[in-house]
């Protein structure tokens, strides 16, 4: 049984790579600017290198995701899902350490504090707009594989 190899559409493999050096390129853009914040603003020094490494690993395969669609391979959209996926990776490691540590401030008696500071900066509720935004991408790559699956 042999294979066929079926090409991308010219359109869809523009948008693809122009997405996808988009997205490589942001990653590393705020790696590149915020890396004193992502390093020097995390609670314990190994989870800034922890988010170092999965928003620089994410930016790279995103690029690499970008060359593959460049050349006309489907394999750009794995590579692609592969990269987008660290964010959401990333991001349940910090959820779970600020779990920890608000449920050691409300043992302190300190999680209020928290609350309030949240909601007197809302600039602080862009995070989960983004998460918002890279599960909405990866919910429609996972769509589109779905339906190129059953043709």
């Amino acid at each position: 049984m042999k294979l066929e190899k079926r090409e991308m559409d010219k359109p869809e493999r523009i948008g693809m790579t122009l997405l996808s050096a988009l997205l490589g390129g942001g990653a590393l853009a705020f790696v590149w600017i915020g890396f004193d914040s992502l390093i020097g603003g995390a609670p314990f020094p190994w989870l800034g290198w922890v988010r170092f490494g999965f928003v620089s690993l994410a930016g790279f395969l995103c690029f690499a995701a970008a060359v593959l669609y460049l050349l006309g391979r489907r394999s750009g959209k794995d590579v692609l899902k592969g990269g987008l996926s660290l964010i959401p990776a990333m991001l349940a490691v910090n959820l779970i350490v600020l779990a920890v540590r608000n449920v050691l401030k409300l043992f302190r008696g300190d999680a209020f504090e928290w609350i309030e500071r949240l909601f007197s900066h809302p600039a602080k509720l862009i995070g989960p707009a983004a998460v918002l935004i890279v599960l909405v991408i990866l919910g429609l790559l996972k769509e589109g594989e779905s339906k190129t699956d059953s043709h």
